[in-house]
């Protein structure tokens, strides 16, 4: 074998090894620091899962910029139709042009952003929501807090050594557009995830506006 054969197999695999490299790192890039598009204005095309089960109705075929949809079964056993619905709605809104709207369907609808914050800090998450036939005791908007290695590259978010889940009010039945706020402490080595959850028959939600800020003291 010619010297210029195996160094253009070496080359190769060179070039090989560094894509793959560069995979890895693409697949392991940090979280954001704090909330991103909590104003539901930046819109993304949405990428459908590899599990279908997975995969929201999502009109138009956008989802809010950042963010990450899904569906999951409400009581154990994914019913298909009506699927659960994501949408981009202009009509109902508290600022700018556009809400979220979520629509449980016969499964429950999620949408999730994660993202980090300087430790050792107390915030306070605000948002404008608006509800319709949400189930007794709803709390659509939590907060989870995340301890461990997992957390600083957004990789296996639920392998964390410790989760802490913190909840706004319960939010009950229908109701116009008005403020809710919860306010939380970020400590050491923490990753954030905010999920915004809604499940029940006819049960659709409206939020805008969101935001994440440090609290005064």
């Amino acid at each position: 074998m010619s010297l210029v054969m195996k160094a253009s197999r070496l080359e190769f695999g060179f070039l090989a090894i560094l894509l793959l490299s560069m995979s890895d790192l693409l697949a392991q890039a940090p979280v954001p620091q704090g909330l991103q598009d909590g104003d539901m204005e930046a819109w993304s095309t949405y990428v459908l899962s590899q599990s279908d089960w997975l995969n929201p109705d999502v009109v138009d075929g956008s989802i809010p910029s950042s963010w990450r949809v899904m569906q999951y079964p409400a009581n154990g056993q994914v019913v298909d139709q009506p699927r659960a619905v994501i949408a981009r709605d202009d009509s109902e809104k508290h600022g700018g042009g556009s809400s979220l709207r979520i629509e449980s369907g016969n499964n429950a609808a999620l949408l999730v952003q994660r993202f980090n914050l300087d430790p050792s800090a107390d915030y306070v998450l605000r948002f404008w929501a608006k509800g319709e036939n949400l189930p007794e005791n709803a709390v659509p908007v939590k907060i989870w807090l995340k301890k461990g290695s997992e957390v600083a590259t957004g990789g296996d978010f639920y392998d964390s050594a410790t989760t802490t889940e913190l909840k706004g009010d319960p939010i009950s039945g229908s109701f116009d557009w008005k403020p809710f706020e919860i306010p939380f402490r970020v400590e050491t080595d923490s990753g954030i995830e905010l999920r915004v959850e809604v499940s029940g028959p006819e049960a659709k939600f409206w939020i805008d506006d969101v935001v994440v800020e440090r609290a005064k003291p």
